[in-house]
């Protein structure tokens, strides 16, 4: 069973995989609406590794030696709160310069997207962490360029 640790919910949009440690052989998890949970079956005194993902969540893992007997697991994962990265363009004189263009290009990722500032400031939210790099431009200035580390927290612990 997969829960979110704070709330004790389900967790129903996971992905769950399991495979042999020794072997490396995938095992097919096959959900139970008896249990709500996910049955693995396998053979006696194999070592499963576990893996849980939900997105917006952290991953979970875990081992189990030598299976002897039906086990249940439950696995419990924290919501990952969004990290919010604020741009500001802005001149010589930290005044912001309406109409400006902010180009971010992910580097985990290789997607661009191209920002007009209206108003000198805008804000990005990012559930995940990521390598940005960040180039603005506006009419009269000199472009500048700027690289920033995203990281995201767990939530509640910013």
């Amino acid at each position: 069973m997969v829960r979110d640790v704070e709330t004790r919910a389900q967790l129903i949009k996971i992905q769950l995989k399991a495979k042999d440690s020794k072997t490396g052989k995938e095992f097919e998890p096959v959900f139970s609406a008896a249990d709500n949970g996910y049955l693995i079956k396998v053979a006696p005194e194999t070592v499963v590794s576990i893996y849980v993902t939900a997105r917006g969540y952290t991953d979970a893992s875990a081992n189990i030696n030598d299976i002897k007997h039906d086990r249940s697991l439950a696995f419990e994962l924290q919501k990952i709160k969004p990290s919010i990265v604020k741009i500001k363009v802005v001149n010589s004189d930290d005044r912001p310069i309406p109409g400006g263009t902010v180009k971010i290009k992910s580097k985990n990722t290789g997607e661009t997207q191209t920002l007009i500032v209206k108003d000198g400031l805008t804000e990005l939210s990012y559930d995940s962490p990521d390598a940005i790099e960040m180039l603005a431009t506006a009419t009269g200035y000199t472009s500048v360029t700027k690289n920033l580390a995203v990281e995201t927290a767990l939530n509640g612990k910013l």
